[in-house]
Parts: C-alpha cells; sequence; structure tokens
C-alpha cells in the first residue's frame, strides 16, 4: 500500500527519518535539510515504494510541462544530490535503485510516522450531519443562478485554452548537445566564425590547461599545437586572442600576455602583458582588454587607453553588435565571484543594469543585441533598460561563454564545490572537514582543536553561513548568516561579514549562549579579513571608505570610531583566511598593491618592508616565536608553504598541501594554521564541467 506521504508526517527508512513538511533528514543524531528538488524526488520514490517511478514522472513531477530544462542532465544532478544525502551509491543502493534507462525504484521499506486525528463523538457526528443538511439546502437554491456564471466561465475557458494551445504548439524545447565527456574544468570557450566549431580551454584529468577545438558532430576534441595558451576571443576576420603564459588568478580567470594569431596558423603575435580579459571590436580588428595592476583592474580601448578602473575585479567583457558599448561583470571583492552586470560606453561612462548576484559566471550579448544573457545560478537576462528574465534554469550551475550570430548558446555544466582538508597534531594524516560542499576554512583555536568557516554556493544560503566545528566531533554548528572573518582567542566571539536587507553589516557573533553585536565601522564597506588582539577586545580589519583604496584598521568591541593603521591600497591576506597579527600582539603584517610584504606596529609608528612576493603568494600566519611569516601559494596544486623570517626576508620551503585527487582543482582558496605549525587547515576549489551547445532558447 502506498505511503500517506502527502499528509503531515514524517517517514522513517533505515537510519534515516525525514520530515515531509520541512524537509529536515535526521540519521544518528545528525540532522540536514534537503533542498526542494532532492525532497520532491524523495517523495515520489516514497509514494511508490517498491515500484517503478519513470523518468518522465519525475520529469513532470520536479519541473511540471512550462519549465525546459536540459532533463537528463537535471534529473541526474537531483538524484546524485539526493544520494549523497542518504550516503547512497547507485552501484551498491541501499535506497535507491536505478532501472537504466527507464526510472528509479524506493527498495527500503518505509514507515511512516503519522499524527493522529481525534475520533469524532457522537455529538459531533450528529452536528456534522445537520450541518452537512443545512448545507445542501442553500446549495441548491444557488444552483441556477450558478449555472449561469458557469456557462460564460466555460466559454472563456476554452477560447483561453485555444490560445494557449496555440502558443504551445508553436513553441520548441531547448536542445542539448553535449561536446566534452572528460573529467576537469573548463576555463572559456568561443564559437568559432562558422557559428559551429568550438575552441576552448580546460584542464583535463588532472593536466595543465590546455586549448582544443571540436564540434558537435564529432564527440573528440583536438589540441591546438604544442604551445600552452588560453582562449580569449575570436574575431569575425578568424583571429583568436589568446594569453600566453597564462597563470590562474581564480574561478575562470588567468593573467599573461595578450597575443594575436590566425585560426588558419602562424606564430602569436604578442601586444601586452597583465592581462586577464579581451574581446574583439564587431569588425575584428581592435581589441578591449582587462589589465590587472597593482591591486586594481582596468578596462582599456583601445589598449593602452584606460576606460574604467575599479578596486574590485572584472571578468567577461563583451563588445555590442554596434560596438558603441562593452558589457562585464563588476565583482566587488576579489576573489568573490558576486557582483553586477554593467555597460561601458566608450567615453567611459559606466551604468549597472542588474546587481545583487551572490555569483556570475560567464557574460554574452544575445543574438538579436536587445539583452545581455549572464550565468547567475540559471541563465538570466537582462535588457539595457535593466528588464531582468529567466532564460533557462537546469537545477545545476553553468557558465556562459558564448552565443553564436544565429542564436546557439554555449555554456558548461559545473558541478562546483569547495573542500576542507585539515592535518592535525594526532598524526591521523589529512582528514576532510567539509560540511555542505562548499566550506571555507577561515580560522583556528591556538590548540588547533576548533575551525571556523563559511558555507557558500546554494547550502549556505544568499549570504553564506557562519559555523564552528570541533575536529573531533562529527556536527557542526551554525553560527548565522553571513561569511565568517575570526575567532577571538578565548573562543567565544566570531566575526562575521553578513548582507542584510540589502545592506553590509559586520557583527560579533558569540559561539556560545549570548546576543551578537553590531559593529559600528563608521562606512567601511567590503569587510572580508579580521584578527583579534590578545586582549580579545580589539581587532585588525580591512575594508575601504567609499572613494578610498582598502587598508587596514583597528577596531574595538565597545564601540568608537575605527583608526586607520595602514597607508591606503594595503592588503590582509588576499582570501578571506589568515591571522596577520604577531604573537605578542605588537605588530602585524600586510602586503601592498606592489606584492610587498610588509611589517607594522600596532602602536603608532612607521613599517618596515620585508620582501618581495609573488602575486600568488598569501602570508596567512606567524610562526609562535614572532620571527616568521607562513606563506602559501594560491594558484598552483600542490600548493607550496614557505616559512619567511622577517629578519633575511629569504624563502625558506615548510611543507606542501596537495589534495589527494588533483582532477579539477584550481587553486587553493584559503589557508589557516596554529602558531607552532602543528595543524594546518586549507580549503580548494573543484571545478567538474562538460559544455554544451544548446539551441532554440528564447
Amino acid at each position: 500500500m502506498p505511503l500517506p506521504v502527502r499528509s503531515p508526517g514524517r517517514i522513517k527508512f533505515g537510519e534515516f527519518l525525514i520530515d515531509l513538511q520541512t524537509g529536515e533528514l535526521s540519521s544518528n543524531g545528525h540532522k540536514s535539510t534537503l533542498s526542494e528538488q532532492p525532497l520532491q524526488l524523495l517523495i515520489a520514490l516514497l509514494e511508490q515504494p517498491g515500484e517503478l517511478v519513470t523518468r518522465d514522472e519525475l520529469r513532470k513531477r520536479l519541473w511540471g510541462s512550462e519549465t525546459y530544462v536540459e532533463f537528463d542532465l537535471g534529473l541526474n544532478k537531483v538524484m546524485n544530490r539526493l544520494r549523497e544525502s542518504l550516503k547512497d551509491s547507485a552501484e551498491h543502493p541501499r535506497y535507491i535503485e536505478t532501472l537504466p534507462r527507464r526510472g528509479y525504484r524506493f527498495i527500503a521499506s518505509p514507515v511512516a510516522e503519522e499524527v493522529a486525528s481525534p475520533e469524532p463523538t457522537s455529538a459531533s457526528k450528529g452536528q456534522l450531519a445537520e450541518a452537512s443538511a443545512s448545507l445542501a439546502r442553500k446549495s441548491q437554491r444557488v444552483v441556477l443562478r450558478r449555472w449561469m456564471t458557469h456557462s460564460l466561465l466555460i466559454v472563456a475557458v476554452i477560447l483561453v485554452g485555444v490560445l494557449a494551445a496555440r502558443s504551445l504548439w508553436t513553441r520548441s524545447e531547448p536542445r542539448f548537445h553535449q561536446l566534452t565527456f572528460r573529467r576537469g574544468s573548463v576555463f572559456t570557450a568561443r564559437f568559432a566564425p562558422d557559428g559551429r566549431a568550438v575552441l576552448y580551454t580546460a584542464a583535463w584529468d588532472g593536466n595543465p590547461g590546455r586549448t582544443y577545438s571540436t564540434r558537435p558532430e564529432f564527440p573528440e576534441s583536438r589540441s591546438l599545437g604544442n604551445i600552452r595558451f588560453h582562449i580569449l576571443a575570436v574575431s569575425q576576420l578568424g583571429e583568436m586572442a589568446m594569453l600566453l603564459k597564462p597563470n590562474f588568478v581564480a574561478h575562470r580567470q588567468h593573467i599573461g600576455t595578450l597575443a594575436v594569431a590566425p585560426l588558419s596558423g602562424g606564430a602569436p603575435r604578442e601586444l601586452a602583458d597583465g592581462i586577464t580579459d579581451a574581446d574583439w571590436s564587431p569588425n575584428g580588428k581592435e581589441l578591449a582588454v582587462v589589465r590587472g595592476s597593482q591591486g586594481r583592474y582596468r578596462i582599456e580601448f583601445p589598449i593602452g587607453t584606460v576606460r574604467y578602473e575599479t578596486s574590485g575585479w572584472i571578468s567577461d567583457i563583451r563588445f555590442s553588435k554596434e560596438g558603441d558599448t562593452i558589457a562585464f561583470v563588476d565583482h566587488t571583492v576579489f576573489p568573490d565571484d558576486g557582483g553586477a552586470v554593467a555597460l561601458l560606453d566608450l567615453n567611459g561612462r559606466k551604468s549597472v543594469l542588474s546587481k545583487g548576484w551572490n555569483s556570475i559566471e560567464g557574460l554574452a550579448w544575445s543574438a538579436d543585441g536587445k539583452e545581455v544573457w549572464f550565468g547567475a545560478g540559471a541563465l538570466q537576462a537582462v535588457t539595457r533598460g535593466g528588464k531582468t528574465r529567466a532564460v533557462l534554469s537546469a537545477g545545476t550551475d553553468i557558465t556562459l561563454h558564448d552565443i553564436s550570430r544565429t542564436g546557439s548558446v554555449l555554456l558548461s555544466e559545473d558541478n562546483k564545490a569547495i573542500s576542507m582538508m585539515m592535518s592535525a597534531a594526532d598524526g591521523k594524516g589529512e582528514r576532510d572537514l567539509s560540511w555542505l560542499k562548499s566550506s571555507v576554512v577561515t580560522d583556528i583555536s591556538s590548540d588547533g582543536k576548533t575551525i571556523l568557516f563559511s558555507e557558500e554556493y546554494t547550502g549556505g544560503g544568499p549570504s553564506y553561513s557562519t559555523y564552528v566545528r570541533r575536529i573531533d566531533e562529527t556536527d557542526a554548528f551554525r553560527l548565522g548568516q553571513g561569511g565568517s572573518l575570526a575567532l577571538s582567542g578565548d573562543n567565544k566571539w566570531a566575526g562575521v561579514a553578513a548582507n542584510v536587507a540589502g545592506r553590509e553589516q559586520f557583527l560579533l557573533v558569540p559561539t556560545g549562549p549570548g546576543t551578537p553585536k553590531r559593529v559600528d565601522n563608521s562606512g567601511i564597506q567590503n569587510v572580508y579579513m579580521m584578527s583579534w588582539l590578545p586582549d580579545n577586545i580589539h581587532f585588525l580589519y580591512s575594508g575601504a571608505e567609499a572613494g578610498h583604496g582598502p587598508r587596514i584598521y583597528l577596531g574595538d568591541v565597545n564601540g568608537g570610531k575605527p583608526v586607520p593603521m595602514t597607508p591606503e591600497w594595503t592588503y590582509a591576506a588576499a582570501s578571506w583566511s589568515g591571522n596577520i597579527i604577531s604573537p605578542d600582539g605588537k605588530q602585524f603584517f600586510a602586503k601592498d598593491s606592489s606584492h610587498n610584504l610588509w611589517i607594522y606596529p600596532v602602536n603608532e609608528g612607521p613599517g618596515r618592508r620585508v620582501t618581495q612576493l609573488a602575486p600568488a603568494e598569501i602570508p596567512f600566519q606567524w610562526t609562535s616565536n614572532g620571527e616568521a611569516i607562513y606563506v602559501y601559494r594560491q594558484a598552483e596544486i600542490p600548493s607550496r608553504v614557505y616559512r619567511i623570517p622577517i629578519a633575511s626576508g629569504k624563502k625558506l620551503l615548510w611543507k606542501e598541501l596537495k589534495p589527494a585527487d588533483p582532477t579539477g582543482v584550481l587553486d587553493i582558496i584559503a589557508a589557516v594554521g596554529t602558531p607552532d605549525g602543528s595543524s594546518v587547515a586549507y580549503s580548494f576549489d573543484r571545478w567538474l564541467s562538460d559544455i554544451y551547445v544548446v539551441e532554440d532558447l528564447k
């Protein structure tokens, strides 16, 4: 007999208990919450235990008839998420069995835990009968009146139905063609001038990135020569803009030497250094570029003429069809991929089309040039007037790479995750402490037993979530909304940067009982780093006042105006993690926009330069004696960690951070350690991508 899963209650199967109203899933004292689609998929299977639930039934259940997705891709993604939550596998299922090409079957024995309804008494039965008779008499009096009304409504419904059916008959579903089938990360992809061939740069099977060509009618990709380069744009005249000697920066972005070369073959011609992105003008004769220099990003057109500059970062510049405007993604804080879709005219006037997105990956103009399409969870579109609509909801993370002149859309489906690993002093080797698939470590207690981290992507919510976790316990404890910053020395408080109702807030949140405190940071925005002084009252944090460059400020838990501690364009750790204050609390380290490592006194006084760092080298911790600083290389796998004595400034290799499986790993995005070096925790980005060409999107 099918279970009554539609009524309020809970279902128990195996070690799990699922609350059908809230989606809360419990197992051996551990609780998590299923998102909407995995929950609906589980309910569909529980309604028919032991029976086949077809893929078509699940399509209608999860997406309905009016939502167009690449169904196989979407369902497989949702099923994988559900199996992860249930600790189940397709090869050796305990709960969900796959029937190839047909559907799925729930093979466990579910038991319903229902909320019992009280039996009616004799008196209530009599009252119910009398009320029913009265209702019947009233119904007879209105039958005629309702018949007239319903007749008119039926005619109207028929007319609406005819029009709706006519619309559906003329609507075509999107068609998906998968182009890549290997395991790894796709960085950029572009259509060739014919609109069929595709050029893309990817790192497959743990190897360095290379550029390939492929076509929808062939499953194989061909490597484009032995020179390692990163494709940026292809002109209508058949010329490639590329990066030579590319170095990974963040997300899909690389930095290197801009060069151009014909698709037909020939040696590349170098044009400019320090370039991260480029696009051809519509006539195929000029290039607009993004250049990263001294902590700032600039749009130049022509090359060398600055049209726009920001202390954030820029990605995905694309010329309009008319060539009078450049669309781009304006990111607020490096390396966070949240931001806004913006336009820039050739006189340097910027306007914002759509803002407040937690993540934007990829941008292109629509085939008719009337909208800018961009990847923000789903595929979105925005007009020049700022009206936004959803074009495609695929149930997964996507990156938009290009749109051809005929309207073919080139995108990648990206399985994105942030893993959190830790090697502790107990000698048990590295362990995976990841929580909700996007765990970014930001601090560790001095004894190495407690970590502070943020959950990003879907699991963390639109403004991220802050968690604490003891490494000897299985569960993490959610402190609240916002990105985590730092633990106080006594482990009683956590700094949190939150976005509440569209406004940035800097909070001190208790790790135990207590009430959060809001820090009055006097309009300082984009707070992304914090370190506590030993008194657990004062702290340093990084941010920027309106119209000024970033710098480091001294704050106080009891309030008071923040005190600037460094010149403008001075940064703490380039990621969100790290403790910049020395063990005695008397000095701290920072980087300037030229990547010089500096030591500053906490009390008044000038700073002292220690050494020159590479752009990807991130200082994150003092040694316990305060004589050296640990630095890791962010954009390489394995990531080398150095110890730099402040007396000599010489880099001494200390250890390597290396995920066991390097496939799809982009970079080490955060690292923290105890002062004695006995425990180190780090987080790394892993993207596994497949490229698709999508036809008939409107």
